[in-house]
């Protein structure tokens, strides 16, 4: 603590100034209650004392209830951490379960005889429905209405219109094969599909060629015993 002291006429007045400081803030100077017109010279070195003492309580208990409470705060700080491993624990929980139940819910992997009857029915529609002659788009029409129900039929049906106006005109024929194929999901009587189909055209008109691969999203559904696409989507 640093005192200063100021001279004045006759007398000798202490001044006491709290310059402790706390993270960088000065500390206010205490107000002593000093009356100059009964502090005499005779008695300075106990008001210096006194207020020496008086001023360093001061600043002590200003200290004391400006400080923050490290335990307090380290418990905040606990107890957050806490609530945020328990909600990541309940989350981890959750989707593992989710994860869990429909990796149960998919025959597919041990289900090898459905799987086997999935692929080969929805190969043989697709091969079908994506192969056709300017000549007789009649009969892949057909084909299309025995495999197709639902969303994939309505979509189908548009596209096909545009093959039944262009291909007389430009005696186009298509051809598809399936190249590879495989059951994503089997459950009940739904399964869903990866293919990957191979694809050549001929302009008769032109006589140009083309080739192409596409690749393929299949929802199937059983139905009277036959495996039929309700949803077809190009990945």
């Amino acid at each position: 603590m640093r005192t200063d002291r100021k001279t004045h006429p006759n007398r000798r007045r202490p001044v006491v100034a709290g310059t402790r400081r706390r993270s960088g803030t000065a500390l206010a100077t205490p107000d002593l209650g000093i009356d100059e017109d009964v502090v005499d010279s005779a008695t300075e070195s106990d008001v210096d004392t006194d207020t020496d003492t008086t001023s360093a309580e001061s600043v002590v208990d200003e200290s004391v209830s400006e400080s923050p409470e490290p335990s307090r705060r380290l418990s905040v700080v606990l107890i957050v951490v806490a609530l945020v491993v328990a909600a990541a624990g309940t989350w981890l929980t959750i989707a593992a379960a989710s994860q869990r139940a429909r990796v149960e819910a998919n025959t597919a992997v041990v289900d090898n005889s459905t799987t086997a009857q999935v692929i080969g029915q929805v190969t043989e529609a697709l091969e079908q429905i994506f192969s056709y002659k300017f000549d007789d788009t009649a009969k892949t029409e057909k084909a299309a209405a025995d495999v197709l129900v639902g969303a994939a039929k309505d979509q189908y049906a548009k596209l096909f219109e545009q093959v039944r106006q262009q291909a007389p005109e430009q005696k186009l024929e298509l051809r598809s094969k399936v190249a590879l194929s495989g059951v994503t999901m089997l459950s009940g009587d739904n399964a869903t599909l990866l293919v990957f189909v191979d694809q050549s055209a001929t302009r008769g008109d032109t006589n140009a060629g083309s080739s192409g691969a596409a690749q393929l999203r299949v929802s199937a559904q059983l139905s009277d015993g036959r495996w039929r696409i309700t949803e077809l989507h190009t990945v």
